[in-house]
């Protein structure tokens, strides 16, 4: 949003920061951020702005209305960007040379293998504990992963707290209208129901957009259909603890067991060969040693 301060004038992006926040973030529908849009620039009279002009031609690139039906784990593009700034920073720097670049880098992926192998692990043996007693919760601890079940606990939550009303009827669909009981989202959103797929969509786009129902789904399946279990058309495989099960070979053609010891014993090993990574680079002696030491172990595991 800073570009926008830039680009526009930083007195009359102050006045209009909220505006410009809303129509971007909070459109939900390509016709809703067209109007807002149009109706933004009119009013202070940036019609002419050649920067704001040819940022709306290219809005389908980067307006999150244009492309929250597709899938993408609930990140923006910057947050995808900001990830990996994140992580090449933590890891390399500039001085650093090609060799320093590979080693470093290899070291960052190990990390991050091994914190997997961790919450795989902790998915195994860890079951967390229930908010509130209820038929969908009981069922979903044991499916989703630990850390899906916490934020689709936190939508079961808060679905609890909207209204549902049916607005319109024809014989394929159903349309909804959700909103909190108190009135304080007073926008609401839509939840369409599909008679012939069986199946819910919102206005909002979360399920499509994260891959888990959103509360005004939920509100629908819970307070209309008076649901006991989440129906299996909901739940994306990819969020689920048996998300890496099947058959899984490694580079040499052998058939990985996913099994609670492997992941246990692979943890130990990697941690172990980071932390020698580690001390290695203390010094360039050590990593030299280092090296030699590791060719002589691929040659004699080949």
């Amino acid at each position: 949003m800073s570009k926008f301060s830039e680009k526009v004038g930083a007195k009359q992006y102050a006045t209009h920061e909220g505006k410009f926040h809303d129509c971007i973030w909070n459109s939900e529908s390509p016709e809703e951020f067209d109007l807002k849009w149009t109706e933004l620039v009119a009013e202070d009279g940036l019609n002419n702005n050649d920067w704001l002009v040819n940022i709306y031609k290219i809005r389908s690139k980067w307006i999150p209305a244009y492309v929250n039906h597709v899938f993408s784990a609930n990140m923006s593009s910057s947050q995808l960007a900001e990830t990996n700034h994140a992580f090449f920073k933590k890891y390399i720097k500039k001085s650093n040379s090609l060799f320093d670049f590979m080693v470093r880098f290899g070291r960052g992926l190990l990390k991050q293998r091994h914190g997997e192998l961790v919450a795989d692990f902790k998915d195994m043996n860890e079951t967390p504990k229930l908010k509130m007693n209820h038929d969908f919760l009981d069922h979903l601890v044991q499916i989703y992963t630990n850390e899906i079940y916490h934020i689709f606990e936190d939508e079961m939550w808060v679905c609890l707290k909207y209204k549902i009303e049916l607005i319109s009827e024809t014989e394929n669909q159903q349309m909804f209208t959700v909103k909190q009981n108190n009135g304080v989202d007073s926008k609401g959103r839509k939840v369409l129901y599909n008679k012939e797929l069986n199946f819910a969509s919102c206005s909002c786009r979360k399920l499509e957009r994260f891959g888990i129902p959103c509360r005004h789904i939920l509100s629908y399946l819970v307070k209309y259909q008076d649901f006991v279990k989440l129906p299996d058309q909901y739940i994306q495989k990819r969020w689920t603890k048996e998300a890496k099960a099947g058959v899984v070979f490694d580079n040499g053609g052998l058939i990985i067991n996913d099994d609670k010891e492997f992941i246990l014993k692979r943890g130990q090993v990697v941690k172990g060969c980071v932390d020698l990574i580690d001390k290695a680079f203390i010094c360039e002696e050590a990593k030299n040693i280092l090296k030699v030491g590791l060719q002589e172990i691929r040659e004699k595991i080949d």
